[in-house]
């Protein structure tokens, strides 16, 4: 994650979403962990093609200014656990720049679930918590049937 090459992984996004971009159809972004980040990246620098964002149990998205946040177009939705103290930090300062730069937002924090909770292999499946991981996807499909429904 540290020797990131930022140029190329804004080019590999911008390919995604070029690839899937059709007449008429809205498009979203989402992305867990480091790619809840990728995700919202990918929304800045494409907000008119972006109708929603989703990042689940991420960081590093709250360090955007604000003024940044501002060419938001559509609305973000974020997901943490409520044992994941940074990744809750980092969502709870996320939000705040999205209330200054006026930009729509809605956030869930899952109680007793820690990082990385979806993914059964993560800390040797000690994190994976279903009933987390069944919630968020509720969430995340009523979140996107309403920013992606034409």
């Amino acid at each position: 994650m540290q020797s990131l090459d930022r140029k190329a992984t804004d080019k590999i996004l911008q390919t995604g979403l070029d690839y899937l971009k059709q007449p008429r159809m809205k498009l979203a972004t989402l992305g867990f962990s480091m790619g809840g980040q990728e995700s919202l990246i990918a929304n800045l620098n494409n907000p008119d093609e972006a109708s929603a964002t989703v990042m689940v149990y991420g960081s590093g998205f709250d360090k955007i200014e604000s003024k940044h946040l501002e060419k938001l177009k559509s609305s973000v939705l974020v997901i943490t656990g409520g044992e994941d103290a940074g990744a809750t930090q980092a969502a709870i300062n996320f939000l705040a720049s999205m209330r200054e730069a006026k930009r729509p937002y809605e956030m869930l924090i899952y109680p007793g679930a820690d990082h990385g909770y979806a993914q059964p292999l993560f800390n040797g499946g000690k994190n994976y918590n279903a009933e987390a991981v069944r919630a968020t996807w509720v969430l995340v499909d009523a979140f996107l049937g309403s920013h992606l429904r034409p």
